[in-house]
């Protein structure tokens, strides 16, 4: 089979599948969640799985020869092996986005200097020994202020060609920039050695307060072009809200085309301040993520940082409307705190389908406790950073199946 009927197979399976009213449904549910509707059903949905593990499968197993179509065809193939083995309530659009090709860039011209030990058959996942890059203010200027450069020409060919092949079953549309991850503080760790980084909050505040102010402005500098230049757009099903679930909500505009920020979700996180004081998170992190966040319709805060410390402070950005509760948060604490006024991002451990002997039994208890607590809570439930399944997706199938007939026997 050629490159053409092999696409033109696989976007059949995704149209007839993007057409089932349970695409619909789930759009619904999702807008209801995060619009702070008690009675929402709890969504869940799984990503950063580890495909390393499933690529001997015969579904992943690409035959295009173009590299550009052989591309498209994986992304393709892993849409539906995530519909068929742990589909959770992801949507599949009844379309197929291109990428616009735009030169945004989270590192702001900066590389990672960094020492890399390999980890065998853990695709991304690998160990880092990050070198510190900054070590006076002169050194503030290696974070570079980026001119955002969009390639309609390359990009509108792109859409052609594939539209040309498979657009009469699967329509082609270009897909600009979504919903922007701002973490400065993960990026930041990723050019400052970590033990140091943290120190140095103490014993360089100045400094400190140099990088942070300087990557903030820096990254504002990019969304002020892309706005201006209309290349922020609306919500499909591959659009997330933060680390979280994903954007659709009646607040906000789900159309395609080009969106101002007050339209979209923002979102941040500081990661590596774990066990910084709130007074500390709020001086080096808070009051510069404000600028990022203040820019938004709604945002999201958090990641697998633990924050049911922080929450009053939280509670001071005024359009937040969702906050990330990973497994290292006391979620009875945070319920406690925000009653109910903001959707929880609840993160379910991946060390469940990670160990060498899999057992859900554990796993049925703890959580059975933990969706009695989550009544009328408005809630998404996140399976997320998968390292390893040990090759074996039938754990991710049983772990997603387990976690959905709890919610529905305890909400």
């Amino acid at each position: 089979m050629d490159d053409r009927n092999i696409l033109r197979t696989l976007a059949g399976e995704l149209a007839e599948i993007s057409a089932l009213p349970v695409q619909n449904q789930r759009r619904e549910n999702w807008r209801a969640a995060n619009d702070l509707n008690a009675a929402a059903p709890v969504n869940l949905l799984v990503y950063q799985e580890p495909w390393q593990e499933f690529s001997v499968q015969e579904a992943l197993t690409c035959r295009c020869a173009d590299d550009f179509l052989r591309s498209v065809e994986l992304s393709m193939r892993k849409i539906l092996f995530k519909w068929n083995h742990f589909q959770g309530d992801m949507i599949v659009d009844g379309c197929w986005k291109v990428p616009a090709l735009i030169n945004f860039d989270p590192l702001c011209g900066l590389p990672i200097s960094e020492e890399i030990l390999e980890q065998e058959n853990h695709g991304d996942v690998v160990s880092h020994n990050y070198k510190t890059l900054f070590k006076d203010p002169d050194d503030l200027e290696k974070i570079k202020l980026v001119d955002i450069r969009y390639d309609a020409e390359q990009t509108e060919r792109n859409r052609e060609l594939l539209s040309g092949i498979f657009g009469d079953i699967l329509p082609v549309k270009i897909q600009k920039i979504g919903p922007i991850w701002f973490a400065p503080w993960d990026i930041i760790s990723m050019w400052y050695n970590p033990m140091e980084l943290l120190m140095d909050l103490v014993l360089k505040p100045e400094l400190m307060h140099g990088i942070i102010s300087r990557y903030t402005d820096a990254m504002l500098h990019q969304l002020d072009q892309l706005e201006a230049q209309g290349l922020l757009c609306g919500y499909s099903s591959d659009h997330l809200t933060g680390s979280g679930g994903l954007a659709y909500s009646s607040a906000l505009d789900e159309t395609y085309d080009s969106l101002p920020c007050d339209r979209q979700w923002g979102s941040s996180a500081a990661q590596i301040f774990s066990q910084v004081s709130p007074e500390m998170h709020q001086e080096f992190a808070l009051q510069y993520e404000r600028k990022w966040l203040d820019r938004f319709g709604l945002t999201y805060y958090g990641c697998c940082e633990p924050l049911h410390d922080k929450l009053q402070l939280l509670k001071s950005v005024k359009n937040l409307r969702k906050i990330s509760c990973s497994p290292w948060n006391n979620l009875e604490k945070t319920i406690e705190q925000t009653n109910g006024e903001y959707v929880l991002s609840l993160k379910l451990n991946p060390a469940t389908v990670a160990t060498p002997d899999f057992n859900l039994e554990p796993f049925r208890k703890e959580f059975t406790r933990t969706a009695r607590m989550l009544k009328g809570i408005p809630c998404e439930i996140i399976f997320k950073d998968i390292s390893t399944c040990h090759g074996d997706v039938n754990r991710i199938t049983q772990w997603v199946n387990a976690t959905k007939e709890i919610l529905e026997k305890n909400r």
